[in-house]
C-alpha cells in the first residue's frame, strides 16, 4: 500500500479530489505493484489568455527508481487524467 501526501497551492483540497486521485493511482499498481509513496501537487493559476488554469503534478517512487508526470487542464479531475496516461505510458516503457 503506497503512501500519499498532497500538496495544493492557491486551491482548498476537497476529499473527493483526494479519493479521485487515490482511485486513479490504484490503477497504476498494476504496472508498478510495489509503488511506495506518492507525492501530488495541485496548483491553480492564471494565464493572461486562457483564464485559470488546473494544474496536477504526480511524482511516484518505486524501488526501480522515481517516475514523475506533470500537466495542465482547465480542471483538476481532467488534469488527474491526463496525468495517469502519462504516467501509464512511462509505466509500459519501463516494463519492456
Amino acid at each position: 500500500m503506497m503512501h500519499i501526501d498532497f500538496y495544493g497551492k492557491n486551491i482548498d483540497l476537497t476529499p473527493a479530489l483526494k479519493q479521485y486521485v487515490e482511485e486513479k493511482l490504484g490503477r497504476l499498481e498494476k504496472y508498478a505493484q510495489t509503488i511506495s509513496y506518492a507525492k501530488v501537487t495541485f496548483e491553480r493559476s492564471k494565464h493572461h489568455r486562457r483564464g485559470e488554469i488546473a494544474t496536477a503534478h504526480i511524482q511516484l517512487t518505486t524501488p526501480k527508481g522515481e517516475v514523475s508526470a506533470k500537466e495542465e487542464a482547465f480542471d483538476f479531475r481532467a488534469a488527474v487524467d491526463l496525468v495517469q496516461e502519462k504516467l501509464e505510458r512511462q509505466f509500459g516503457k519501463k516494463t519492456k
